[in-house]
């Protein structure tokens, strides 16, 4: 990943530790969420991004 991308990865992903946190979910579970999040990441080939509208039609 470039270092725009990267940087778009890191803030997604602790959005979404803060949500799950949030939700109440145990600490483990957490952990578990998050290492799979950050295996996913480390072999995307691509960025993250928000889905468009196109991309549902």
């Amino acid at each position: 990943m470039n270092a725009a991308a990267d940087s778009n990865f890191k803030r997604r992903y602790e959005v979404h530790l803060k949500h799950l946190a949030l939700n109440g979910l145990q600490p483990k579970t957490i952990e578990a969420c998050s290492r799979a999040i950050r295996r996913i990441g480390a072999s995307a080939p691509i960025a993250c991004r928000a889905p468009s509208p196109a991309g549902f039609t």
